[in-house]
């Protein structure tokens, strides 16, 4: 065929062309094929033109002359090679003709073609057989074409291929017709497309969705949702609301299970306002993880009422950084138990305001362990009041270190009781400073022992005052090292009794200075 021109080709009877065989027809060149009436190409077997390429189907006549059972017959590759013009003129006979997998054949660029009239007039079997490329190469105008009887045969996976700007555009009557399994296949994105009205009308299929969908909801949406559909969300869907949550109202948190409190993220727990969080049942707050916990911003915090507070776990507490446990106002604190204040940690009793630190009552106070004691920083200890230093027991004050001890006020150290007095270590009481030593009193001072006496310092014994001098026993003279009698003053030896000079060891006696042996 290729030997003969093109004038005789066209010249050829309608009864010569239905013998020709497809690999003849696939020899005819383009010029030749271009100048076939139409009644000669409907004279070609469904056979025949089986052998058409790719290069050749485009060089017939534009206004479609192929006919329905011929276009049966065509391939997927020979469909692709058909003009948008071509396509444009296949009417529906000619597309009902066309199987399943020949419309799921065309690519996106020639499905495009197709205008919304013949989408619409597509057959179920063929819509199910769509790709997700045609799907997303769809309109607004197409897509308005589909009944809810066509829209209802696309799976999941297709409904989710649909640009998410069409899903808006479903009418009420097409959105309503989707089932539960085919809403599904949604992806986050196309339900953060959806409308209010849409959102609402998910009913229960919104509880179906998962996270990962659920991510996709917006705030504006989510103000929309009916306390319902969010008391059926469960932990693991409500931790995926991410813009989302924070649509959801006051009372529809303050509704929320402690397991699904559980399931919130970090982001969302921190997200909640003071409303939202002062509205948790105790229950709630008890169902808050130590993550979450940890998440709570210094305002959060506050917004805890004090009976919210009351039902915190140690856990709970411990989680909290010493910024976040410098949210809770005084009246907070005082609502902690002794199990509660011995669960915090040393950092985090450091990082508490004095104010805070006052809010304990005695038995908080007792409840603090000696490494907690040693948390305390000197601005608390120096802004306790006498009450609050008079409820530390024996073994908190003995806990106490030499700069603890030495940022208490002359005040507190007056009001410390004998026990307490006498529970100081050695190396503590090398803290305090002259104008603390200075402001003993001779009672404070009678409760220290030997090892207490013998650990201060020359110059703190030079600080003691004259009447502390004076009502020394001669067991207390006994306490003093040789290396401390130095430190005495000319002042403090004329208040010491002859009493007292007479008990000094020969050591104590030897470790006087001239100056002050002169001075006796």
């Amino acid at each position: 065929m290729s030997a003969l021109s093109a004038t005789t080709i066209q010249g050829l009877s309608t009864t010569k062309l239905e013998t020709l065989a497809s690999t003849q027809v696939a020899a005819i060149s383009n010029t030749a094929l271009s100048g076939l009436s139409a009644a000669q190409v409907s004279a070609l077997s469904n056979t025949a033109v089986k052998g058409l390429t790719a290069t050749q189907i485009p060089a017939f006549a534009q206004n479609l002359i192929f006919d329905a059972e011929q276009l049966a017959a065509f391939s997927g590759n020979q469909l692709n090679a058909l003009t948008s013009t071509q396509l444009a003129q296949m009417d529906a006979n000619r597309l009902d003709v066309l199987s399943a997998t020949q419309i799921g054949a065309l690519d996106a660029t020639h499905f495009t073609a197709l205008d919304a009239t013949q989408i619409g007039s597509l057959e179920t079997t063929q819509l199910k057989l769509l790709t997700a490329a045609q799907l997303g190469a769809m309109n607004v105008t197409d897509l308005g074409e589909l009944a809810s009887t066509q829209l209802q045969v696309l799976s999941a996976v297709q409904l989710g291929a649909l640009s998410s700007s069409l899903i808006p555009a479903l009418s009420d009557q097409q959105f309503g017709a989707l089932s539960s399994t085919q809403l599904k296949g949604l992806t986050a994105t196309q339900i953060g497309a959806l409308s209010s009205t849409q959102v609402a009308g998910l009913g229960s299929t919104l509880n179906q969705f998962s996270a990962t969908q659920l991510a996709g909801l917006t705030t504006t949406q989510a103000t929309g949702l009916s306390d319902t559909q969010v008391a059926a969300l469960t932990s693991t869907q409500l931790s995926g609301l991410s813009g989302g949550f924070s649509g959801l109202s006051a009372t529809q948190v303050a509704n929320l299970t402690s397991t699904q409190i559980g399931g919130l993220t970090a982001t969302q727990i921190r997200g909640l306002n003071e409303t939202d969080f002062a509205e948790l049942t105790t229950t709630q707050v008890a169902g808050l993880t130590p993550t979450q916990f940890a998440a709570l911003s210094a305002t959060n915090i506050s917004a805890l009422s004090a009976t919210q507070v009351a039902t915190l776990s140690t856990t709970q507490l411990s989680s909290l950084a010493a910024t976040q446990i410098a949210g809770l106002s005084t009246t907070d604190f005082a609502e902690l138990s002794s199990t509660q204040v011995r669960g915090l940690t040393a950092t985090q009793i450091g990082g508490l305001s004095v104010a805070n630190l006052s809010g304990l009552d005695a038995t908080g106070f007792q409840a603090l362990s000696t490494t907690q004691v040693t948390g305390l920083t000197a601005t608390q200890l120096g802004g306790l009041t006498t009450t609050d230093i008079g409820e530390f027991s024996t073994t908190q004050v003995g806990a106490l270190t030499g700069a603890q001890l030495g940022a208490i006020s002359v005040t507190d150290l007056a009001a410390l009781s004998a026990p307490q007095m006498s529970s100081l270590t050695a190396s503590s009481l090398k803290g305090l400073s002259s104008y603390q030593v200075r402001s003993l009193s001779g009672t404070a001072f009678s409760q220290l022992n030997a090892t207490q006496v013998a650990g201060l310092t020359s110059t703190q014994i030079g600080s003691l005052s004259t009447s502390v001098i004076a009502g020394l026993t001669t067991t207390q003279i006994g306490y003093l090292l040789p290396s401390q009698i130095p430190g005495l003053t000319i002042n403090q030896l004329d208040w010491l009794s002859t009493t007292n000079l007479a008990a000094m060891t020969p050591l104590q006696v030897g470790a006087l200075t001239p100056t002050q042996v002169d001075s006796l």
